[in-house]
């Protein structure tokens, strides 16, 4: 495994979609959300930028990028693990996450009347 990780933000309710996607495979690496801000935190392997360049919905955030994490086990200042990281190092793949959001189809809000 590489210490080496990137950081990819994504619509919070899409990325529960995805993970559970994902999670059937054994392909779910950590995922932290902030639901006040809709948001969720992908930990990926390094490469994610060639690979999910076409998916506007995800933001592959530059190296370096400071992500403020509770510890594994809490949930502090509106943010908390969806999938806690485990210590195995394990990241889900950039390759996988894209082909998820990818075959996900985004919730559309319609106004009746």
């Amino acid at each position: 495994m590489s210490n080496a990780w990137t950081i990819v933000e994504a619509p919070l309710l899409r990325s529960v979609d995805v993970m559970q996607i994902l999670g059937r495979g054994g392909r779910l690496g950590p995922v932290m959300g902030y639901p006040e801000a809709s948001l969720a935190w992908w930990l990926v392997s390094d490469g994610a930028e060639e690979h999910l360049a076409d998916l506007p919905q995800l933001l592959v955030r530059p190296r370096g990028w400071a992500l403020c994490c509770p510890p594994p086990h809490q949930y502090m200042h509106g943010r908390g693990w969806l999938e806690r990281p485990d210590g195995n190092g394990k990241l889900t793949s950039p390759v996988d996450l894209g082909a998820a959001f990818s075959w996900v189809s985004p919730i559309r809000m319609e106004r009746s009347g």
